[in-house]
């Protein structure tokens, strides 16, 4: 029953920041909007604020399997959805649209970390039918929080371009589950090297 409570709770923690994967898209609704106000900037400029965080999601993503040999899993992922909420929502603040676009950059940094982070997580703690279970709710997780905050970045538009970037602040209830639910476990360099034979480590050592 323990076993099941926690694997629970480690569910529960994976799927919550799985919502914010496709976060990206949320403010696509609004793009006329901002536009509308850099009315100054060409279109190109505009659509920055989808394709430059993309380019940064490839990055980390395949940055991410390196950082986690020293990293702990969760750490990685706290750190992520950090710049998610920093990224995503100080736009709300400021006006000026270069800085708009590196806090956008920084959203890109947050996704392409939990990206890859949310698949190798469950398949850690996940075995089996379970495993393939919890990777279509994940996918499903994924589906519902673009609709979610492409919705809900439609309806904040209509209240104004700044406010658009407040959807990003559903992110403070993954923060919160994922403090509380997912357990933090070694860096995977750390996890070899306990589980190395002690001659070998002797001999690393002597080198």
């Amino acid at each position: 029953m323990i076993m099941e409570t926690e694997k629970g709770k480690i569910k529960l923690a994976i799927l919550s920041f799985s919502i914010l994967l496709m976060g990206i898209i949320g403010i696509a609704g609004g793009l006329s909007v901002i536009g509308n106000h850099f009315s100054n900037l060409p279109q190109t400029s505009i659509q920055l604020l989808i394709s430059l965080p993309c380019i940064l999601i490839i990055v980390f993503s395949l940055l991410v399997g390196k950082l986690q040999e020293y990293v702990s899993k969760k750490k990685l992922v706290v750190f992520g959805i950090l710049c998610f909420i920093i990224g995503g929502t100080v736009p709300a603040f400021i006006s000026s649209f270069t800085a708009i676009l590196v806090l956008r950059a920084i959203l890109g940094v947050g996704i392409g970390i939990m990206q890859p982070l949310s698949s190798a997580l469950v398949v850690e703690h996940f075995e089996g039918d379970e495993c393939s279970k919890v990777m279509g709710q994940q996918v499903a997780a994924q589906m519902l929080g673009c609709a979610v905050m492409v919705l809900l970045g439609g309806y904040l538009a209509v209240v104004g371009w700044q406010a658009i970037f407040y959807l990003h602040l559903i992110a403070i209830i993954s923060f919160i589950i994922v403090l509380v639910c997912l357990p933090d476990t070694n860096p995977m360099q750390n996890t070899a090297a306990e589980g190395a034979p002690a001659g070998k480590v002797k001999l690393t050592g002597a080198a």
